[in-house]
C-alpha cells in the first residue's frame, strides 16, 4: 500500500459513515420536511393519500443522493451532467405517474382509460393527485441534489490526497498540477442555513398542523382558534430532522478538520475519528430520549412565561397601531371637502326606451364553424404519445447505460427467434384451420329425411339473460306467438303484430295490458333505432311470465 492511500485512508470520511450513513441522513432530511407537507395537504383535503406519498419522496431523495455521488465522482467528467439529469428526472416522472395510480386507489387504467389517454392526452397528466406529487417530487430531487453535492464536495479527493502527502520540495516541483482549493467552511455554512431554513419550516407547519379548522370559521380573534394535538407523524419527523441535521454537522465539521490537517501536514492520530463518530452518536442519542420524554405544549412554567411575554408584546402593538390608525383617519378628515348648500338639483328624466329593430333587419347569426375531425385529432395525439414514449424509453436506456446496466443482448436475441418460431408455428396453426373450415364448408350438407325435419326452433337451448335488451324482447314476444299458435290462436302471415294483439286480447282478456305492453314493446325493438334499456327488458320479461303462464294453462285444459 502506498502513502497516497494511506493518507487518503486516514484523512478520508469512513466507507461506512460515508457511503450508507451520510446519504440515510440526508433522506431523513428530506423526507421530514415533506412529511409535513404532506400532513397538512391531509388536514386540507381528508385524504390519506399525502401521508403514503412520503415513501415515494423517501425513494427519490436516496436515489437523488447516489446518482448525485456518482455523477460527481471524478472518474465520470465526460458525463454530459446535463442530459444524465434530464433522463434521470425522466425516470422519476414515470416511476410517480405508476406510484400515484397504486396508491391513490384508482389502480391499472382500464381500456376506457386507455383510450381517453390516446384521445387526450392532457388528461394523462391533469390529474390533481399527479400533479402535486410531481411538485414534491421535484423540489425534493433538488433539496437532495444540493445537500449530496455539498458533502461530495467536502470529502477529500484522492488529487488533494496525494498532493498534500508529498514532501515540500516535490510539492513545489508540481505546483501546476494543484488541485483546486475548495472552501469547505463555506460549504459547512451553506449545509447550515439549508438545514436551519428547512427546519423553521418545518416547524411552522407543526405548528400550523395544530389549528383546529372548524373552529376557524366562527372566531373572530386568531389567538383564540381552538389546537388539537400534536400528530406523532410530525413529532417523529421533528426530532428526526433535528438529530439528522446535527449528525450532518458535525460530520462536515470533521470534514473540514480533516482537510486542514492535510493541508497543515499535521500527523491525525487513528481514534480521533472513532472517537469523533461514537461520541456524535452518543450526544445525539442522548438528546433524542430527552426530547422523547419532554412534555409537548406550553405545559412548562418557562412556557407560559415566553406565552406571557408575547401575547403582551403582541397586544401593544395592536393597541398602537388602532392609536395610529385612529389619529390618521382624523388628520385625513381635516381635508374633507364641504359642498355648499342650496336647491335640491332637478330630477333625472327616465330614459325612453329604444326601439327594436325587426327581424328581418338584423344580421344574420354566422354559421359555427365545423367541428374539428376526430381523424386528425387521434393522429396528433398519436403521434404527440409516440413522441412522449420515444423520449421515455431512451431517458431510461441512457440512465442505466451510464450506470453501466447493459442489455444481454445474445440472450435477448435468443428469446426473439424463439418468438418468431412461436408465432410462425401458430400463423401456420391457424391457416390450417382455415383451409379444413373452407374445405368442409364447400362440401354439400346432407338433407335430412322430413320425418327427422323438425321445423320448431330449439327455444330450450336460448339463454335469455346473455341476449342483449332487444334481442330479449323480440325473443319473449316470438315465444308468446308460438306458443298461441300452439293452442289455436295461430297468426296469419297477413297479420300485423297489432291484429294479432287484437285476437290475443279476444281469448285472455285479464292479461289486455300485457299484451299491449309486450307488442308495443317488440314494435320498438324491430323497428326503431333508439336503444332498449335494460329495464325495459326486465318489465317485459315480467309480462311475457305471467302471458305465457296463462297459455300454458289454456293448452293443459284443452289437452285435458
Amino acid at each position: 500500500m502506498n502513502k497516497t492511500s494511506l493518507s487518503l485512508s486516514e484523512y478520508a470520511t469512513g466507507v461506512w459513515a460515508g457511503r450508507v450513513l451520510q446519504p440515510i441522513a440526508m433522506t431523513v432530511l428530506v423526507t421530514a420536511v415533506f412529511l409535513g407537507l404532506s400532513t397538512i395537504a391531509e388536514i386540507i383535503t381528508g385524504d390519506t393519500y399525502w401521508t403514503r406519498s412520503s415513501l415515494l419522496i423517501s425513494f427519490v431523495a436516496l436515489e437523488t443522493i447516489y446518482t448525485t455521488f456518482w455523477i460527481e465522482h471524478p472518474r465520470r467528467r465526460l458525463v454530459a451532467r446535463n442530459q444524465y439529469r434530464l433522463a434521470e428526472f425522466g425516470l422519476l416522472f414515470l416511476i410517480t405517474r405508476i406510484f400515484v395510480w397504486f396508491a391513490s386507489g384508482q389502480g391499472i387504467p382500464t381500456v376506457d382509460d386507455f383510450r381517453l389517454y390516446l384521445r387526450e392526452p392532457l388528461s394523462f397528466f391533469s390529474e390533481s393527485h399527479f400533479i402535486f406529487t410531481m411538485l414534491f417530487v421535484l423540489a425534493a430531487w433538488q433539496f437532495a441534489v444540493k445537500q449530496a453535492s455539498i458533502f461530495r464536495q467536502l470529502a477529500i479527493s484522492p488529487e488533494e490526497a496525494r498532493y498534500y502527502s508529498l514532501p515540500a520540495y516535490e510539492r513545489s516541483l508540481e505546483y501546476n498540477d494543484k488541485p483546486i482549493l475548495v472552501k469547505r467552511s463555506t460549504l459547512v455554512k451553506a449545509f447550515f442555513r439549508q438545514w436551519l431554513w428547512g427546519g423553521i419550516v418545518l416547524v411552522f407547519i407543526a405548528s400550523m398542523s395544530t389549528l383546529e379548522l372548524a373552529s376557524l370559521s366562527h372566531t373572530a380573534h386568531p389567538w383564540n382558534v381552538a389546537r388539537l394535538g400534536l400528530r406523532p407523524s410530525l413529532l417523529g419527523a421533528l426530532i428526526s430532522y433535528f438529530l439528522a441535521g446535527l449528525w450532518l454537522l458535525s460530520q462536515g465539521r470533521m470534514q473540514v478538520m480533516n482537510a486542514r490537517w492535510l493541508f497543515d501536514g499535521v500527523q491525525k492520530e487513528t481514534q480521533i475519528r472513532q472517537q469523533w463518530q461514537r461520541n456524535s452518536l452518543i450526544v445525539l442519542l442522548v438528546m433524542a430520549l430527552i426530547a422523547a420524554f419532554l412534555p409537548i405544549g406550553s405545559t412548562l412554567p418557562i412556557s407560559r412565561i415566553l406565552q406571557l411575554v408575547v401575547g403582551a408584546i403582541l397586544y401593544v402593538g395592536y393597541i398602537l397601531y388602532y392609536l395610529f390608525s385612529l389619529l390618521f383617519l382624523a388628520f385625513l378628515s381635516l381635508f374633507r371637502s364641504h359642498a355648499p348648500t342650496g336647491p335640491a338639483p332637478p330630477p333625472t328624466p327616465t330614459p325612453l326606451p329604444t326601439p327594436a329593430l325587426p327581424q328581418d333587419l338584423l344580421p344574420q347569426q354566422s354559421q359555427q364553424l365545423a367541428p374539428p375531425s376526430e381523424t386528425a385529432a387521434l393522429l396528433m395525439s398519436s403521434y404527440i404519445w409516440t413522441l412522449a414514449i420515444f423520449l421515455v424509453v431512451t431517458a431510461v436506456l441512457y440512465f442505466l447505460r451510464e450506470r453501466d446496466v447493459t442489455v444481454n443482448k445474445a440472450a435477448l436475441r435468443q428469446w426473439w427467434q424463439r418468438a418468431l418460431i412461436w408465432l410462425r408455428q401458430l400463423w401456420q396453426s391457424a391457416a390450417s384451420e382455415i383451409n379444413d373450415l373452407r374445405q368442409s364448408l364447400r362440401r354439400p350438407t346432407p338433407k335430412l329425411p322430413e320425418a327427422e325435419q323438425d321445423p320448431r326452433p330449439s327455444w330450450q337451448f336460448v339463454r335469455v339473460n346473455g341476449l342483449p335488451p332487444r334481442e330479449q324482447v323480440r325473443y319473449f314476444y316470438l315465444s308468446v306467438v308460438r306458443r298461441a299458435g300452439e293452442t289455436g290462436v295461430p297468426r296469419q302471415k297477413s297479420e300485423t303484430p297489432l291484429e294479432y294483439a287484437t285476437n290475443l286480447k279476444e281469448r285472455w282478456p285479464e292479461h289486455e295490458h300485457e299484451l299491449e305492453d309486450l307488442t308495443q314493446a317488440f314494435l320498438a325493438a324491430r323497428y326503431s333505432a333508439h336503444p332498449i334499456e335494460k329495464s325495459m327488458a326486465n318489465t317485459i320479461k315480467n309480462s311475457w311470465k305471467r302471458i305465457s303462464h296463462k297459455i300454458r294453462h289454456s293448452k293443459n285444459a284443452k289437452d285435458n
